[in-house]
């Protein structure tokens, strides 16, 4: 019974005196009495113990599973693919309206060095680009990690207060923290791999630039 999740977290929310009388009603129905008796208010807490271990492991899996947070970054990315896809519609534009020199049997084209003038325009805009989005996401990303740390605080502090695990049996809720353990460990490496990911395809609009021929 204790093995159901559901039933322990009910179980962890009575109060002492009602897991007494439930455990005694148990007891009943299997025909033993409980021994007389009340605990020793003088014995002292075991660290860890006194803490709702399920409710924080429940509190931080449902805020760090919250897909919603990553709404920002999504519509930061949209905005700024749009604006790239209006740099390159506008220098298809500008492209298009170079009057066209023939190469004699060879046919005809636009001025190379003209349009290569365009594509070096062009770029410098999609540089600016990336500058401002990088300004913009260093923002967001400042802002992902503040509430990180503010998700993470109060399961962490916990585990911190018994040496995480080395002073302290969790029991039937080892395998709910020891989930939310690793979720710890893999929620600042997410955010430095996400943070990664963006800044090298902003860096990819510099890179060009500079290498452009």
């Amino acid at each position: 019974m204790m093995n159901d999740p559901a039933f322990a977290q009910k179980f962890m929310q009575m109060s002492e005196t009602e897991q007494h009388a439930y455990i005694a009603k148990l007891l009943a129905d299997k025909g033993i009495k409980p021994v007389d008796g009340q605990p020793d208010p003088n014995r002292p807490v075991i660290p860890g113990s006194d803490v709702d271990w399920m409710t924080l492991y429940t509190e931080y899996m449902q805020t760090a599973n919250d897909m919603s947070r990553w709404n920002a970054q999504t519509e930061l990315q949209m905005k700024y693919d749009n604006l790239h896809q209006d740099v390159n519609a506008w220098a298809e534009a500008e492209i298009k309206k170079l009057p066209m020199i023939s190469y004699g049997e060879y046919g005809h084209d636009h001025d190379p060095e003209k349009v290569k003038e365009i594509r070096r325009t062009a770029l410098g805009k999609h540089r600016d680009l990336a500058d401002a989005m990088m300004k913009e996401a260093a923002d967001l990303f400042a802002q992902f990690r503040s509430d990180s740390r503010q998700r993470m605080s109060a399961l962490n502090d916990a585990l911190k207060s018994v040496q995480y695990g080395a002073s302290y049996d969790f029991g039937i809720h080892y395998p709910s923290v020891l989930g939310a353990q690793m979720m710890l460990v893999q929620e600042p490496y997410g955010l430095l791999t996400n943070e990664i990911s963006v800044i090298n395809s902003i860096a990819q609009w510099e890179h060009e630039w500079r290498n452009f021929e």
